[in-house]
Order: C-alpha cells, then structure tokens, then sequence
C-alpha cells in the first residue's frame, strides 16, 4: 500500500490511473479508499505540527501551514473569529476576516459574500480578484454540532450554484 500512499500525496495521476486499471476501478475510487486509509494519520501528523505553531498565529500566506494545500472550508466562531479548514489534512488556522484565503486579497471593495434566507448558517465568499469563492460556516447561526469533514458534504450543494453561476 505505500506507493499507492504516495501517488495519493504526491498527487500521481499516472500511478492511480494504471493501479486503477490493474484493479479494475476507477482512479476516483482508488484515491478515496487510499485517502481514507490514511487520513486518520495525517491528521494525527498534523495535529502534533500544530503544537510548533503560535496558538493566536493569523496565517498571512496561501494554503495550510502545516502541509501547504488549499483549504476546503471558511468557519466564524462562536467569537466571531474566522478560522481556515484545510482540505488535506484538516488543520485549523486563524485568518483575518476581511481577506481572500486564496490570493490574500483585502480590498473590501473586491470581497463579496451572499447568504441564502433559509441556510444562514453559510455564506459563499467570492473573491472579484482571483475569482475564487469559499463556503463559509457561521456556527453562531448553526443549530447542530460543528464537524467540519460533515459539512463540506451537506453544503456541496453551494459548489454546484456556484459552478452553475446562480447564488440563491
């Protein structure tokens, strides 16, 4: 299983899609078992990084400092605070709230977010200078407990208006 671990890391198409068609799967398949397997390591790994880190630490760079991947989910907690989720390994860093994770942009002007009347609880942040958008989670507004790996698949339905160009 190791090389299979390392093409999932590394990210090696060429790799899943051959071990895939040994296996007769599809490589989708293939990397989300592999994922899986090893996401309860990763997290681990990340969480004993973390320590390293500065607990109020407002992460100025893109990407997740622990392991440099994009994050996958925006959070306002009960605070207020905006903290980044990475899609990767799951570590959580704080942000400032004003500011496109992507492109680090700050001008008000080019940072827009939309709520739906029946989902407070989410917002979809669209950056006009990269042109990136995020799902953000206001857990002030939620009535249910917080798990971050949960809600990145209820709220996929924001993605698809997002591909499709509608915002409800």
């Amino acid at each position: 299983p190791q090389p299979l671990f390392n093409a999932v890391i590394d990210e090696d198409e060429d790799y899943l899609h051959a071990t895939a068609l040994e296996h007769e799967t599809s490589p989708q398949t293939l990397m989300l078992l592999a994922y899986n397997s090893i996401k309860p390591s990763l997290e681990s790994y990340a969480s004993a990084l973390g320590n390293y880190l500065p607990e109020e630490m407002f992460w100025q760079k893109p990407g997740c400092p622990v392991c440099g991947s994009a994050p996958v989910l925006s959070v306002l907690d009960a605070d207020g605070k905006r903290m980044l989720i990475c899609g990767f390994c799951w570590s959580e860093w704080g942000v400032p709230r004003i500011q496109c994770p992507i492109c680090l942009e700050t001008d008000n002007r080019k940072l827009h977010y939309k709520i739906s009347d029946q989902e407070k609880e989410y917002r979809l942040e669209v950056c006009d200078h990269c042109q990136s958008y995020w799902k953000t989670v206001d857990t002030r507004e939620l009535n249910r407990f917080f798990y971050a790996p949960l809600e990145t698949l209820v709220s996929a339905h924001l993605d698809l208006l997002m591909k499709n160009d509608h915002v409800a």
